[in-house]
């Protein structure tokens, strides 16, 4: 028997039927293709991967002594070819010690009878590490008395330390908070440290060290602040980081970097939150270029600011990533595929310019990035 409620909102006519149908297959094509970007989130690379050329766009960020990729030798075997990492040479400033292996003097001798003369040497190079030392800097201090009147002693002062009566040396010092913020070695794990070398250093006691530190290095901090600020373009950044504490509050690291001619620098400010109050009081008062992904957090600094907010084409390009591509062996070319290999050919620019001077940066952008903008506007 057939149901009829609800029959006022079937189709009453077969136009109505065939617009529905449409309507129904673009939903379905929705469907699909929200389907396709979950499986591919769910089983495809978590990770994404970007290319050299994104990377390049952004090479003044990274440490100009970064390690490169190991070379690679082509070895030709009968089948096909191979690639083998060429090892790459131990470092030139490593001091050497030279270690001479000779002949014994039967073996100097030649099967016809004659004496060999030393025709050359073949050097082996191995890495020797040897472990960290520790020593006890003694400041022994002469004490000066009158034995005929007795009305004092005198002593020569100690030398400026950076804590003063603490036991804790200017290198020791360096160690633990390098130890501590760029090797990201905890404190609990540096004191056991010391303990398999005999050495007693409470983790209150670095805690205490690290907190005197920080607060000396505050007036370096503000004099690296003044000098970002001068910079035409500043990047920013914010990056969540774990702190053991008792609540579960998450907290956040915000990155700044700029260049001022040949200098770079790169202030990190720590915050317990992601709130907009904290890069509007940091820029306060900064006039310039500022390149960021889309957080809305930096909102509130360009509004109040004299700021021209620009983004980076990395970001942008994860949205077109995403949509479903065609299957493979598919001659079919979406805009999403146009517009990937337009923002592609940037960062292929900017690989060719990377290490031109400034002038010849901005004239080959205009000639050669400004048609591809163009494009992408369109």
């Amino acid at each position: 028997m057939l149901d009829m409620e609800g029959a006022e909102n079937y189709p009453q006519s077969l136009d109505d039927c065939h617009k529905l149908i449409n309507h129904m297959a673009v939903e379905i094509e929705h469907y699909k293709a929200l389907y396709e970007q979950l499986q591919r989130h769910r089983y495809g690379q978590r990770s994404e991967k970007l290319s050299q050329d994104q990377l390049d766009l952004f090479a003044e960020l990274l440490d100009e002594n970064a390690e490169k990729e190991s070379q690679e030798e082509a070895i030709t075997v009968p089948a096909h070819q191979r690639q083998r990492p060429k090892r790459k040479p131990l470092p030139e400033h490593l001091p050497r010690e030279r270690v001479e292996h000779d002949l014994a003097e039967e073996d100097k001798v030649c099967a016809c009878g004659c004496t060999m003369r030393r025709i050359g040497e073949e050097i082996t190079e191995k890495l020797e590490a040897i472990p960290a030392q520790f020593k006890v800097i003694q400041h022994v201090r002469f004490k000066y008395g009158c034995k005929a009147c007795e009305t004092g002693i005198k002593i020569p002062s100690l030398p400026p330390m950076l804590i003063p009566k603490s036991i804790v040396t200017p290198s020791l010092l360096a160690m633990i908070v390098s130890d501590k913020f760029e090797s990201h070695l905890p404190l609990h794990r540096q004191q056991q440290r010391f303990e398999t070398l005999g050495i007693d250093l409470p983790r209150n006691t670095m805690a205490n060290w690290v907190i005197v530190i920080a607060m000396l290095c505050e007036s370096l901090l503000e004099l690296m602040k003044q000098d970002l600020l001068q910079a035409k373009l500043i990047h920013a950044d914010e990056s969540l980081l774990r702190v053991l504490s008792e609540g579960k509050q998450k907290s956040y690291l915000w990155y700044y970097y700029g260049r001022i001619a040949e200098k770079q620098v790169c202030c990190i400010d720590f915050q317990a939150s992601r709130h907009s109050i904290h890069p509007a009081k940091f820029l306060k008062g900064y006039v310039g270029y500022m390149m960021t992904d889309a957080y809305s957090g930096y909102g509130e600094v360009i509004k109040h600011e004299k700021i021209t907010s620009t983004y980076c084409w990395s970001h942008a390009r994860r949205k077109f990533e995403a949509i479903p591509q065609p299957k493979k062996g598919s001659n079919k070319v979406t805009l999403a595929m146009e517009m990937l290999n337009l923002i592609k050919e940037l960062y292929r620019i900017e690989k060719e310019i990377k290490d031109k001077s400034p002038d010849i940066i901005y004239q080959y952008r205009q000639e050669e990035s400004k048609p591809i903008l163009d494009k992408i506007k369109q």
